[in-house]
């Protein structure tokens, strides 16, 4: 896979206390990662230094296949669009703050009005172009905080916990925007988050951060959508999951990799899921056998080794999964 980032033995400290003390590290090109952890951990750290900000004390941060250390900082923060935690606005229109860095790189005021609209539907933020940027609410500023960077088509979007000051309206159009990202595959997206059933829903690849130390987590199969209450279904893209009927609500739907059943034909059976589908990956971990199986979405099947001999799988197989409504959470 094309890495945008490869990092190898990077530590950065903060008054002789070391903050951060990574050995490797890769971050893949067009996919969302997200990077959980508590406060404290050195998120905000780490993500000054994949934006440039600052330089590690030790350690190589390769961008694009390049050394960044001898580079021109200025040249590599071009590169980058990142949303702050808290981001400041300046006393302007809202669509003069979402054009600012173009009109900085000399674009012409048609250039930059198109690009300006583009961005402002795609993020819902057309009605609010010729408010001022003052009086906002925390959600506004967070999204128009976003089309500035995205306007200017950087090649990574970094975002520090971008949910933190949301209400509930705009957490979830965040949340539909990465989901989005994460299907099409065309943006490098980089967020950080305290709420791990978020950041599994959400992303590509999950990170854990812990006391300035990383570690990879395993995704199960968790996916954001709505309930239909009528019909007692959970609607995730083209996915449609039968749910238990005292479900009436709920925006994120969990299954365990150990409870989904592969067989080679649609089974028989009272389990009322069944998606047919296409194995992409095959891991044996701790003696168990892990399967990605591409259906309208990415399953994480966990099965025993001589289940995989009996079935006969091989990568390319098209396969059926299924589970019952009872083995499904959605919260």
């Amino acid at each position: 896979m094309d890495h945008l980032y490869e990092i190898t033995d990077l530590s950065f400290s903060y008054s002789k206390r070391k903050v951060l003390d990574i050995k490797k590290l890769h971050i893949s090109r067009n996919r969302v990662t997200a990077v959980v952890g508590p406060n404290g951990c050195g998120k905000s750290t780490l993500f000054d230094l994949l934006s440039f900000l600052r330089k590690p004390d030790t350690g190589r941060i390769l961008f694009q296949g390049n050394e960044t250390m001898a580079m021109d900082s200025a040249s590599l923060r071009r590169q980058i669009g990142y949303v702050q935690q808290k981001p400041y606005l300046m006393k302007m229109s809202v669509k003069d703050n979402i054009g600012l860095g173009l009109k900085f790189r000399g674009a012409s005021r048609n250039v930059i009005d198109i690009a300006v609209k583009n961005i402002a539907d795609e993020l819902r933020l057309l009605s609010l172009l010729n408010r001022d940027a003052g009086g906002l609410s925390g959600g506004e500023v967070q999204k128009i905080a976003l089309a500035r960077a995205l306007v200017l088509q950087p090649e990574v979007i970094i975002m520090d916990e971008p949910f933190t000051y949301l209400d509930e309206t705009t957490g979830h159009e965040i949340e539909e925007w990465l989901a989005k990202q994460r299907d099409d595959r065309t943006k490098t997206i980089i967020f950080s988050t305290h709420d791990r059933l978020r950041a599994q829903s959400l992303s590509d690849n999950i990170l854990s951060l812990i006391n300035g130390r990383m570690y990879p987590i395993s995704s199960g199969n968790l996916f954001v959508g709505t309930v239909d209450g009528n019909t007692n279904t959970f609607i995730s893209g083209a996915a449609r999951f039968e749910v238990p009927e005292n479900v009436k609500s709920g925006r994120r739907l969990f299954v365990d990799p150990k409870h989904l059943v592969i067989s080679r034909e649609r089974l028989s059976s009272s389990m009322r899921n069944n998606f047919s589908g296409t194995i992409v990956s095959m891991s044996s971990v701790n003696g168990e056998v892990h399967l990605k199986v591409k259906s309208d979405v990415m399953f994480t099947v966990v099965i025993t080794r001589k289940s995989l001999e009996e079935l006969k799988l091989q990568l390319g197989n098209p396969v059926w999964v299924s589970c019952k409504s009872s083995q499904i959470t959605v919260i």
